[in-house]
């Protein structure tokens, strides 16, 4: 038990919601990123950039808009869950 206590003081917690939802008339994909995280903010900055750039190369079609935003250190509140 005292491993798993000092686990989780010294492991990172990172949460990552996607948000994929059709546009206007069904012609266009909307994809919203948010990403939150308590330690190492600019490492979690720069996986987040290379994941939302990775999705933005794959997808099909003219070019995406993405609605990115991270909550970091518990300054912002990440999206409602409902």
């Amino acid at each position: 038990m005292t491993i798993a206590i000092g686990l989780t003081f010294y492991s990172s917690h990172k949460k990552l919601w996607v948000c994929i939802e059709p546009g206007k008339k069904g012609e266009t994909t909307i994809v919203t990123l948010a990403g939150k995280t308590n330690r190492n903010q600019h490492a979690f900055e720069e996986d987040f950039e290379t994941l939302r750039a990775t999705i933005e190369k794959r997808a099909v079609g003219p070019p995406a808009e993405f609605a990115t935003q991270t909550f970091g250190g518990g300054k912002k509140n990440p999206p409602d869950q409902g």
